[in-house]
């Protein structure tokens, strides 16, 4: 055999090894990037997600009511997640909101509108309260009322209507009104004390109904 033809046939084995030796290399590199690849991204507990946007959605609401609560028509519990309207969000001896009290509930509907489509199992209570002094007559303002237990519902009820109006039929049950009348007094030295004339937005998820002292026997009002 030639010099010439043994020339050519080294090459073409010297091409061969060469090919063998890439595909081995790349197959070492694939199988070590399939060794090495790195855990899927584990998904985000639905529970912490939860709890997060409830954080987002009580801060929105702690934003919108800032100012009317310096104007101490408002308070905002952030531990009992607790809005409360004070004896000077109504007139004396009403169940009429006052127009900064309407202006207070309607610069918050939004976003409590937005939670209640978002969180089916949120539900917020509304409950009124009075002082003990007796209501002497039947009277109309705002509603018809014969007693403090009947004043606090109407005064409830008021508010209540005020999101009702901008939510669905069906979401409604998730507003329910009590009036306590004179029953449940922040100040238990003073009956009289203008903190116990108040309404309170309640907003209860499931596992806090318990530590919120919600009463089981909360009706709903008429949507």
């Amino acid at each position: 055999m030639s010099s010439s033809s043994h020339s050519h046939w080294t090459s073409v084995a010297d091409l061969m090894s060469g090919f063998v030796v890439v595909v081995l290399v790349l197959f070492a590199a694939a199988s070590t990037v399939h060794l090495f690849k790195p855990p899927p991204t584990a998904a985000p507990d639905p529970l912490r997600v939860q709890r997060e946007n409830r954080e987002r959605f009580l801060d929105s609401l702690g934003r919108a009511l800032g100012p009317y609560e310096r104007e101490g028509l408002v308070g905002f519990n952030r531990t009992t997640n607790v809005i409360t309207l004070r004896d000077a969000s109504f007139a004396v001896g009403s169940a009429c909101l006052t127009p900064q009290t309407t202006l207070a509930i309607d610069g918050i509907v939004e976003t409590i509108t937005a939670r209640l489509a978002a969180d089916p199992t949120l539900t917020i209570h509304v409950e009124g309260h009075t002082d003990p002094r007796p209501v002497t007559a039947l009277m109309n303002a705002c509603g018809w009322f014969a007693d403090n237990t009947q004043l606090s519902t109407l005064r409830a009820a008021n508010v209540r209507a005020r999101i009702a109006d901008r939510v669905p039929f069906e979401t409604r049950a998730r507003l329910p009104v009590t009036g306590w009348g004179a029953d449940r007094p922040l100040n238990r030295n003073n009956a009289s004390a203008p903190e116990n004339r108040r309404v309170e937005l309640a907003f209860i998820w499931p596992e806090r109904a318990d530590d919120a002292g919600v009463s089981p026997s909360v009706s709903s009002a008429a949507p």
